[in-house]
């Protein structure tokens, strides 16, 4: 209701189709910017590949460890935000 009541207000100074474009971008800059914050754990494994390199079974297990924390954590994070996760 406010946002036809703001639309109906600005009917003569901008174009419909003007302000919902400035609106859907709005929104999208909003979304684009919250989805580029989360932490995800892929990232992380891939920098600790780059500075923990080796083959040695003690490297290997030690980078499965922190692949294995920091999906659990991310889980554990995102777990309110999805229905089907937080039912698991």
């Amino acid at each position: 209701m406010l946002v036809e009541h703001q639309f109906h207000s600005l009917r003569g100074l901008l174009p419909l189709n003007v302000a919902l474009g400035f609106y859907v971008s709005t929104i999208v800059s909003r979304w684009w910017s919250i989805w580029e914050r989360i932490a995800w754990p892929d990232a992380l494994c891939m920098k600790l590949a780059c500075h923990a390199p080796g083959r040695g079974e003690a490297v290997r297990a030690a980078r499965r460890k922190v692949a294995r924390y920091a999906t659990l954590a991310s889980v554990v994070t995102l777990r309110p935000l999805a229905p089907r996760v937080m039912n698991r």
